[in-house]
């Protein structure tokens, strides 16, 4: 199956979807109506149709894309706590906390083994008994640190921002 996107790189909307008979068959028959019923805006429409039509003037600007991507893919080869975790021609980098990962960002188990009940689980608690805790703080200040050093470089990247609603979604 090959799937593309007019979202991003072309500063549209929708995308598509192509592959076998069967495969299409699957996807128009089993997808939500509106998938093969809403008609792409005559504006976002031309916005894609421009901007393949500078894909094909200036074909050169992939060659330079692809130069940049090995470039910035062998930087980050050498991190020995991230690894790279998209398709090697991918311009999208996305990168994640190698495990296990250095001892500084390794979990601590969280024990619930004190006191009364030592050694039992709390069937009124979600969390299991000798559940690894990890420092999410340290985990997206090492990411931070990826971005700024990136930037420093003259490349441009970011990282997943989180919200959290309280302090137990940290943990």
């Amino acid at each position: 199956m090959i799937i593309g996107s007019l979202a991003n790189t072309m500063s549209s909307a929708g995308g598509f979807c192509a592959g076998s008979k069967v495969m299409c068959e699957h996807q128009r028959i089993n997808s939500t109506s509106f998938v093969f019923s809403a008609a792409l805006p005559a504006l976002l429409a031309t916005a894609a149709s421009e901007t393949i039509s500078g894909f094909t003037r200036h074909p050169e600007m992939f060659t330079a894309l692809q130069e940049n991507v090995r470039a910035v893919r062998a930087i980050l080869a050498g991190m020995d706590t991230l690894e790279i975790v998209s398709h090697s021609v991918s311009p999208l980098v996305h990168l994640a906390i190698k495990a296990p990962s250095s001892a500084t960002l390794s979990p601590e188990t969280r024990s619930n083994n004190s006191g009364a009940g030592a050694g039992k689980s709390n069937a009124n608690s979600i969390i299991p008994r000798d559940a690894p805790v990890y420092d999410v703080q340290k985990e997206e200040g090492l990411l931070q640190e990826v971005v700024d050093e990136a930037l420093l470089q003259g490349v441009l990247i970011t990282r997943a921002k989180r919200l959290y609603g309280d302090q137990d979604d940290k943990q």
